[in-house]
């Protein structure tokens, strides 16, 4: 994924085969070291102030749209325009777990693969 959020399939000579927009404008990446897991959360550094849906907290990349999954729900404050900013973070991942920090709360909340705070 780019810093702009468009998802970059490449291949290992390290030419784009395939590109498709990312499910937030800003994307923090985190990924399980063997490659099962890829999962992406709003960018802590960057924001998009737009006026999306509540949409999801994190979402499992796939390798086109219909194959990504959301997992949790992103909190919706009073207002709208701050939602990237409420729900931006830092997320680590495993096997099992997804891992997430949020920006703006002192917590880390741990997530199975189905979405439950676990």
């Amino acid at each position: 994924m780019d810093a702009t959020g468009i998802l970059l399939r490449i291949n290992r000579a390290g030419d784009i085969v395939r590109e498709r927009p990312g499910p937030f404008a800003f994307p923090e990446i985190a990924s399980v070291p063997d490659g099962s897991r890829t999962l992406a959360v709003r960018s802590p550094e960057r924001f998009a102030h737009a006026w999306d849906s509540v949409g999801p907290l994190a979402v499992q990349v796939g390798d086109n749209t219909l194959d990504d999954r959301r997992i949790g729900t992103a909190t919706l404050p009073a207002h709208v325009m701050l939602q990237d900013l409420a729900n931006a973070g830092r997320m680590a991942v495993d096997k099992q777990r997804v891992y997430y920090a949020p920006f703006i709360r002192d917590e880390v909340v741990a997530l199975n693969t189905g979405g439950d705070t676990a």
